[in-house]
């Protein structure tokens, strides 16, 4: 209905990426333009059941990562989406 909307996927973002000038801030260069982040975990690695990774901690760094970037990442709105959520135990589904 006229609403344009552009999606661009930032690939293998990693701690330490806003200080890499070869790879991480070329990767991070693209939220310049975004009006929203939209950080996309993989939760069948998150389960705290069995010691798998830990969705926070991911999202906290990712969060950490765009904002140490450019400033003008933390005032952008922003959203969690959680992918593979279907491979999870249904007792760890209870607990998200």
């Amino acid at each position: 209905d006229g609403v344009d909307i552009r999606v661009t996927d930032l690939p293998g973002i990693y701690e330490g990426a806003n200080e890499d000038i070869t790879k991480g801030r070329r990767v991070l260069r693209q939220t310049y333009r975004a009006k929203v982040l939209c950080y996309v975990l993989d939760m069948s690695n998150s389960d705290m059941f069995t010691g798998g990774r830990d969705a926070a901690a991911d999202l906290e760094m990712l969060r950490k990562e765009t904002n140490a970037y450019t400033e003008f990442n933390e005032p952008k709105p922003w959203m969690v989406i959680g992918t593979k959520c279907d491979m999870l135990h249904r007792d760890t589904l209870f607990n998200l």
